[in-house]
């Protein structure tokens, strides 16, 4: 029931990020944004276990993200000049602020045991 519980935590969070990121784009289903979960066979028992240590094991990546996190506060600041200036979001600054975001995420869902993955050190 727990997990149950975190997954649609999860994807509501990630729901309003997409839709804030991706409501531009668009979808063949005439949705703003399609969101597809899938649930795993089996998780990880030694994982469940270990959960209390899980934010340490996951120390690296909340080191990297948290200067990101100075660094996506600085591009929103441009982003919305270059906006203001030329009516455009630059395609750099939008793959950059979607990394940041999808790296969160996937820390995230690490973090709340809806994934086995540890996640990668990547933007993509």
């Amino acid at each position: 029931m727990t997990q149950d519980y975190q997954q649609v935590y999860d994807e509501g969070y990630q729901l309003g990020y997409q839709h804030g990121l991706e409501a531009a784009g668009g979808s063949p289903t005439g949705y703003p944004f399609d969101l597809i979960g899938r649930h795993p066979g089996r998780s990880s028992r030694l994982l469940m276990l270990l959960w209390p240590l899980k934010p340490f094991f996951l120390l690296p990546h909340l080191i990297v993200l948290w200067f990101l996190s100075i660094a996506v506060s600085l591009v929103m600041i441009f982003a919305w000049f270059a906006v203001v200036v030329t009516g455009r979001y630059p395609k750099s600054l939008w793959d950059f602020m979607v990394g940041y975001n999808r790296w969160t995420a996937r820390a995230q869902a690490w973090l709340l045991g809806l994934t086995d993955e540890y996640p990668p050190f990547s933007l993509n």
